[in-house]
């Protein structure tokens, strides 16, 4: 089996005309889709053991999503691994645009309603056609108003049109 462990870092940046350098910030992102109960507890474990040394950020996925009931080990897991210093992100899927926008507003409802711990999303299967700009854009406004200083990522698997960062869809 892969190791779930990804590294995510931020983009170092000159502001033109400037001569200041951004500082490079670098994350481990963790794709926490092992459920929190027999072996999956041991990846969590992991995750939750290293956050003191590395910044960490698990995206949660309890069924594809929030699921439709509070998961016990969910409700369990989650206060332990934020206390730890792990940033956690609820996936949403998408579906490259086919997920209708109430209902992926809605997982981001119930994930703070189900796991307050929840700070930002993550959004998968994102579409990279500037057709899906306007799409992806509401879905970051509506996750900035839910969670103002959550973080919130995107997964197009491929590279995008520009548009998806001037209009503020990642």
């Amino acid at each position: 089996m892969p190791n779930p462990l990804l590294l995510l870092s931020a983009f170092v940046a000159l502001i033109p005309g400037q001569a200041k350098q951004v500082a490079l910030k670098i994350r481990l992102l963790v794709p926490a889709y092992f459920y929190p109960g027999d072996k999956g507890m041991v990846q969590w474990n992991k995750m939750i053991s290293t956050a003191g040394r590395v910044p960490t950020v698990g995206i949660v996925n309890p069924a594809s999503g929030p699921g439709d009931h509070v998961d016990s080990n969910y409700q369990s897991v989650l206060p332990r691994a934020r206390k730890a210093g792990v940033m956690l992100v609820g996936y949403v899927s998408t579906s490259y645009t086919k997920v209708p926008m109430a209902k992926a507003k809605a997982d981001m409802d119930i994930y703070l309603k189900f796991y307050p711990e929840i700070e930002g999303f993550f959004f998968d299967e994102q579409a990279s056609d500037l057709k899906s700009v306007p799409y992806y854009a509401e879905l970051y406004k509506y996750a900035k108003l839910v969670r103002t200083k959550g973080l919130v990522f995107t997964n197009p698997g491929t590279t995008c049109e520009p548009e998806f960062l001037t209009q503020h869809c990642i």
